[in-house]
């Protein structure tokens, strides 16, 4: 089937033309161009009978417009809003809705409602104007000026047929149109606006860029590290600009940097722009090469420097206090690379990190200690032995620690505490206090007597600066004119047990020996303290107590909150990479396990007790720091355990076998025990009336052995010396006002036995067995608590 329209051949099947869209199934009538049925005889508007198109007019009359065809809404094209006032113009369907073309210049006039007009095609032609009736024998012929009513009465029809479908159309192209436009703007296209209008909200709040300056990066100024200072130089032929901060993007290794200020030179034409770079040196101490980008306007500019090599410093004298724990104060002094105090470390923009284990902390803050509002704790420990009467030696210490809380400047929250030693039964201390002059009374108070029980002294004092109750930076200061003497066998306390117990409650000890003591040494060199071999000569006794005092002043205090859940030892590393110094150090950390220093002092007190009491053969010196108990088969009891080693088993019938006492009369067998080193290494509140403290311990031996019981020809032994360590679980309860030690738990522990102080070499029994085997060790019960 051929189209009336374009002259294209289709399917007969085709209810459309497939080039133009034209309806194949209707023609346009020759007289009044309205739309009618192939097959209609007459025209349905004027009656005009159908006429064949004629060969020139293929596609039906040339002076009637082709039938409109409404596009798919996809292919509407975008014309102009019609003008105001156009009777055809279709209601805004919205604040966006799109305009639609106008289809018609009729005469303003109310339309009618569709429903009546005529019958309207599927597709209705839309032509741009109504057409003329023409003569249906001539074409040229012009229509008369009077209609008859007939015809008047047609055209009016077709009048009204064409305004309803004018209003029609314009109805559909408007709501089509609207569908169109608002299915297109799509999620994305609205967020580019919106993201458009934003960005144009934002550049309007920054400083515009500077037009037509031209700069150039002239030189970068690292003096005064971490500020950086750049000066830009004006070009040649640049416009007059002012520059501002806002005006300025700085990048450093590609990190975004803050600009501090803007500074113009009107004599030379430089503006100068500041900043504090926030990039660390990741190489010190020798620096490293930084890129600096400028972002100015047009200006994009790029130079390196290099940061200045930094000084090494190095941390030293470390201690820590944990008695809020988990909130942590580590204490330290830093030392430049002639051994001198650094004071003036400006805090603010020197880079501090902290980490514990392996966990940084995120909270830890930084600062002088006298910026903070604690204190400092000094307990001033003399040795006042015997051997102090000589060359007025206590005389002059007196003097010296005198002199010193005299002219030291305390602040006003600092205290002091004061103990004297000689033998184990003669050491004083005093209560921590601000009050100077009560100390300096005790001091002239004192009197020299005994031996040199120098190593329990340092235990007890240890522990009484541990447990003061002001919160800050704790130390302990000895002075000594000799070494540790065992008196009578029964203040026997090792260095080990001293620096574990200084180091478990972060509290260093500063040691002064009128000579060399290697023991000494380790005691304060392990502590993070120091040690000063003073000689003969006293004069610099007074200077060395206020430098020690005044380097404390001089400390710096970092303060965290500790994430590790328990109460475990765990390495600390600080490290200070910033400004120009250079620093890293770790010290170990072990929060105070133990609150209650009454619970502390009486599992301290006990050890010394069962040493002395193994030593002596009796249960006595004992008896005030354990429970009794009248039941003899409650084998938890510290008691009973500690009454079979001493007196041996009780036999049904009432007598003792074994035990030390039948080992030395049966046998000429003696043990002699030293006071254990101990640790404490986890405690458990259970109530208020009792704690469960896990300790390991470590003790010696020093045994006259037989080499065979049954032959005692064949000779003895030398001395044998040993070394057994245990780990056990001690309940201590508070009885009738007082703490003891009541039971310990069973433990699958092993004992194992040395020979030897470095605790390397096993002992092995005759019998080819290894004390670790046989769970015993020479000379000694096999049940030892």
């Amino acid at each position: 089937m051929k189209c009336s329209q374009c002259g294209v051949t289709n399917e007969s099947s085709n209810h459309f033309c497939k080039q133009c869209g034209n309806n194949l199934q209707q023609i346009n009538c020759q007289q009044c161009g309205s739309g009618m049925k192939a097959d209609s005889a007459f025209c349905g508007s004027c009656g005009t009978p159908r006429q064949a198109a004629s060969p020139a007019e293929p596609s039906g009359n040339a002076a009637v417009p082709p039938a409109a065809v409404i596009p798919p809404a996809a292919t509407l094209p975008e014309t102009a809003a019609p003008a105001p006032g156009d009777a055809n113009t279709a209601p805004a369907a919205g604040p966006d809705a799109p305009s639609v073309p106008s289809l018609s210049k009729a005469p303003a006039q109310p339309l009618p409602s569709l429903s009546k007009g005529p019958e309207l095609s599927e597709t209705p032609a839309t032509p741009e104007t109504p057409a003329e009736p023409e003569a249906a024998a001539d074409s040229s012929a012009t229509v008369p000026a009077q209609a008859s009513p007939s015809q008047s009465g047609v055209k009016k029809n077709k009048l009204w047929m064409w305004i309803a479908t004018a209003a029609a159309a314009v109805v559909i192209i408007g709501l089509g149109a609207y569908l169109f436009t608002s299915k297109d703007s799509s999620p994305v296209v609205k967020d580019e606006q919106a993201s458009a209008a934003a960005s144009g909200e934002q550049k309007a709040d920054e400083a515009p860029a500077p037009k037509g300056l031209k700069l150039s990066i002239d030189a970068i100024d690292a003096s005064s590290y971490p500020t950086i200072k750049v000066k830009l130089a004006v070009e040649e032929g640049s416009g007059d600009a002012d520059l501002t901060s806002g005006q300025v993007a700085i990048k450093e290794n590609t990190v975004d940097q803050k600009t501090a200020e803007v500074t113009a030179n009107t004599a030379d034409k430089t503006f100068e722009v500041v900043y504090d770079t926030t990039v660390s040196n990741s190489n010190p101490p020798n620096g490293e090469q930084r890129v600096v980008d400028l972002a100015i306007g047009d200006n994009k500019l790029s130079e390196s420097y290099k940061s200045p090599s930094q000084k090494k410093l190095h941390i030293d004298d470390v201690s820590y206090n944990t008695d809020q724990y988990p909130k942590v104060n580590v204490y330290f002094s830093l030392y430049d690379e002639n051994n001198q105090l650094v004071e003036d470390m400006n805090t603010v923009k020197t880079a501090f990190t902290v980490s514990e284990g392996d966990k940084a902390t995120s909270n830890a803050t930084f600062s002088k200690l006298t910026e903070k509002p604690q204190a400092i704790s000094t307990n001033l420990v003399i040795d006042v032995s015997d051997s102090m009467s000589e060359d007025n030696k206590l005389a002059k210490v007196k003097d010296a620690a005198t002199q010193f809380l005299s002219h030291a400047s305390f602040a006003s929250n600092d205290v002091v505490g004061l103990m004297s030693f000689s033998d184990a039964s003669n050491i004083r201390q005093s209560e921590f206090t601000t009050e100077i002059e009560s100390i300096k009374n005790t001091i002239a108070g004192m009197q020299t007597s005994g031996c040199t029980a120098l190593y329990e002294a340092l235990n007890q004092a240890v522990s009484n600066t541990a447990y003061n109750a002001v919160e800050g930076s704790k130390y302990v200061v000895v002075f000594t004119d000799g070494k540790n003497t065992i008196c009578d066998g029964t203040n026997w306390v090792s260095p080990s047990t001293v620096i574990n117990n200084a180091l478990q409650w972060g509290v260093p000890i500063y040691a002064i020996g009128v000579e060399e003591d290697a023991d000494l040494q380790q005691i304060a060199e392990q502590t993070n303290g120091k040690y000063h071999v003073l000689g003969n000569d006293f004069t610099d006794l007074n200077a060395i107590y206020s430098d020690i005092y005044a380097n404390k002043k001089k400390q710096y205090v970092i303060t965290y909150d500790s994430s590790v859940a328990d109460k475990s030892p765990r390495q600390v590393d600080i490290k200070m990479n910033g400004a120009n110094l250079y620093s890293k150090a770790s010290a170990m950390v072990t929060p105070k396990l133990l609150d209650n220093r009454q619970v502390s002092e009486a599992m301290q007190n006990y050890q010394i007790a069962w040493s002395q009491a193994m030593n002596a053969h009796s249960m006595d010196p004992l008896l005030p720091y354990i429970t009794t108990t009248t039941n003899t088969k409650d084998k938890s009891s510290v008691f009973n355990i500690v009454d079979v080693q001493i007196n041996g088993d009780i036999q049904p019938g009432g007598t003792r076998t074994g035990g030390l006492v039948n080992l030395r009369t049966e046998y000429g067998e003696y043990v002699n025990y030293a006071i254990p080193d101990y640790k404490l290494v986890s405690a458990k509140k259970i109530s208020d009336d009792r704690y469960q403290l896990r300790v390991e311990k470590r003790v010696r031996r020093d045994a006259l052995l037989l080499v065979n019981h049954n032959q005692a020809a064949l000779g003895l032994y030398d001395p044998l010396t040993t070394f057994k360590e245990t780990a056990y679980t001690y309940n201590v309860v508070k009885s009738n006002g007082a703490w003891k030690v009541s039971t310990v738990e069973d433990d699958e522990a092993v004992p194992v036995c040395y020979v030897d102080a470095s605790y390397q070499e096993k002992y092995v029994r005759d019998d080819r067995k290894s004390s670790k085997t046989s769970g015993n060790c020479p000379g000694a019960a096999s049940n030892e608590r």
